[in-house]
């Protein structure tokens, strides 16, 4: 949980400045994406060989696809 000074200079941020505050956000979230993207990566190293057919098929990049411009 956040200290209530920092909850304190957030809010005098997001008064005066929107785009401060949204990049904070931005990088939290950021943040949090990559801890569960590691924590992930260890359970699959814990539970299965790289070399595991099945553990391949979870650790292939996927990319998306364009739809809107060629």
């Amino acid at each position: 949980m956040a200290s209530p000074k920092r909850v304190d200079a957030w809010s005098r941020i997001a008064e005066t400045d929107f785009e401060s505050v949204f990049h904070l956000l931005l990088g939290r979230l950021v943040h949090a994406i990559a801890r569960l993207d590691f924590n992930v990566g260890l359970q699959l190293s814990y539970w299965g060989h790289e070399e595991d057919p099945s553990t391949r098929v979870l650790l292939e990049t996927v990319t998306t696809q364009r739809w809107c411009c060629p």
